[in-house]
């Protein structure tokens, strides 16, 4: 398992945190899975529009999307979703700006 500076999740066999939560200019995105999965990633703000997807194909294992958040994104609270063909996964992104 990971030490994480931040919240985490365990669902279904997915292991999902944000590093740092709350952040001020980026994010990183951890998360591992038990199969080969097609994952949808979103970020939705909180009126729930999606400011950010990625859909992509990740082999068994753990992953690291490094700088994930787009530096431009103001201060607020956002959800991230990892879905799968199964699951969906959410976490709270908590962005703060000076």
């Amino acid at each position: 398992m990971f030490n994480p500076i931040s919240v985490d999740c365990l669902v279904e066999g997915h292991h999902f945190e944000v590093i740092p939560n709350p952040f001020s200019i980026n994010c990183d995105l951890k998360f591992s899975i038990e199969k080969s999965s097609n994952l949808n990633i979103q970020i939705l703000n909180q009126q729930g529009q999606i400011i950010q997807q990625m859909d992509k194909q990740f082999e068994k294992g753990v992953h690291t999307l490094v700088d994930f958040m787009e530096p431009s994104i103001s201060s607020g609270i956002y959800f991230v979703t990892l879905i799968d063909e199964v699951n969906h996964i959410h976490q709270t992104l908590k962005v703060i700006k000076k």
